[in-house]
């Protein structure tokens, strides 16, 4: 097939959707998605747990984790779902470390029940698109309760899009760079601009990554081509960046020198036998996760446009402008 774009398929099936709900949307990937929908000419609204402004025409405030899986129409704003074509749920509790305080059930909560409750309600307004953002960490056999509920919640949502008559999509973002970027690497280029991370060495590791421009493309692009229904898409950007060519490329991107020595592996080993958080945070920072996203871009000719490196200056400008303040 043929490289396809937005505006491509806007050419070749019509654009069918004008007003769409971002679940989520104050969220890294769901502001750049309320953003990116915008400027397609598409109406957003928001729901977000708290009123803020934001890229989106309007918005509801609904707390999806303040009603312990019991969404329905009663406690549901009558508003959210008012001429929406469709539905991007960018919604859920993040991935954390095995250290973390949230309790398993959030996770089940927001990832599996709530999205497959709020399908169903808008089922019952007759919207026709339902887009899921999952994970990469779903793929294989999760053994964390974010990887276990974001599988599960792929395989409910889809089976109720059969059975409902919507387009569904479930698409699965690799590790996701762009400005404004948090998490893990965000907490990465604060600790090098600080002098806090240690140099690595080259393990040649490989770790799979997408921009945040290119996966909002993809949400749209997922929702509009009728081949997207039912579907699960692994997005990646194609490259395999090792932990050390992050590191070099954000160093040079900071205005730092080149860091011409490492610490040795065994050396980076040892305080792991004595902190079971240093081992999760190294086994994280040099394994490798490498994913293929063939299968969209043979079936929706998607070719991603950027990568880690040139998104870096404007990662690091905004990083800049945000420390300053």
């Amino acid at each position: 097939m043929g490289r396809f774009d937005v505006s491509s398929l806007e050419r070749e099936v019509g654009l069918v959707i004008n007003h769409c709900l971002v679940i989520g949307a104050s969220g890294f990937m769901g502001r750049a998605l309320c953003d990116y929908l915008s400027k397609k000419n598409i109406q957003v609204r928001a729901m977000l747990r708290q009123q803020q402004h934001g890229p989106w025409l309007d918005s509801v405030v609904f707390n999806l984790n303040s009603f312990n899986n019991n969404i329905h129409k009663s406690n549901f704003p009558e508003s959210a779902f008012n001429g929406i074509d469709a539905i991007f749920y960018v919604a859920g509790i993040a991935h954390a470390s095995k250290n973390s305080k949230i309790p398993d059930e959030l996770y089940y909560s927001t990832n599996l029940n709530a999205a497959e409750q709020v399908l169903q309600l808008a089922s019952q307004s007759n919207i026709k698109y339902f887009i899921y953002f999952s994970s990469v960490k779903a793929i294989g056999k999760p053994q964390d309760p974010y990887g276990k509920s974001k599988q599960m919640a792929e395989e409910r949502v889809l089976k109720l899009g059969q059975q409902l008559g919507i387009h569904v999509c479930i698409l699965r973002p690799s590790l996701v760079y762009g400005p404004h970027v948090k998490g893990n690497l965000f907490n990465m280029i604060r600790a090098i601009d600080k002098g806090w991370f240690p140099p690595l060495p080259e393990t040649h590791n490989q770790r799979s990554m997408i921009s945040v421009y290119d996966i909002v493309e993809v949400a749209l692009m997922s929702a509009l081509n009728p081949i997207a229904n039912g579907k699960i898409y692994t997005v990646t950007d194609g490259k395999p960046y090792s932990t050390r060519q992050l590191y070099d490329a954000i160093r040079k991107a900071l205005g730092l020198s080149p860091c011409q020595w490492f610490i040795p592996k065994g050396l980076l080993q040892i305080p792991a036998y004595f902190s079971t958080l240093y081992a999760e945070i190294l086994e994280k920072l040099l394994r490798s996760e490498f994913y293929a996203s063939e299968l969209i871009q043979n079936e929706l000719g998607w070719i991603p446009k950027r990568d880690f490196y040139s998104d870096l200056p404007e990662m690091i400008s905004v990083y800049r402008q945000n420390q300053s303040r």
